[in-house]
């Protein structure tokens, strides 16, 4: 792999960096300034840390679980859901 395609150029320095020996190039459509379209999320970053409350605990099958990590995606993701439903096309 010479060339990604898929991530944000601030995305992808990590694995170019960690994996391809910093060789790995962003393709023409992911430094285009349209690339992530029209809805802005995060602040427009392309990623982020959400600290969230609560204690990871293991649960009776072995498997560590943690309700509030669990509860803020739901929430994120029920937002997306709302937001995609404002702005058909858009996404």
């Amino acid at each position: 792999l010479d060339v990604q395609y898929r991530m944000r150029p601030a995305v992808s320095q990590f694995p170019s960096r960690r994996f391809y020996n910093a060789q790995l190039t962003d393709g023409p459509n992911v430094l285009r300034r349209d690339y992530c379209g029209a809805v802005h999320l995060l602040n427009d970053q392309p990623y982020t840390y959400l600290q969230t409350l609560g204690d990871e605990r293991q649960s009776h099958s072995g498997s560590f679980e943690n309700p509030a990590e669990a509860e803020t995606v739901v929430n994120l993701v029920q937002q997306l859901q709302r937001l995609s439903r404002r702005l058909p096309g858009k996404w």
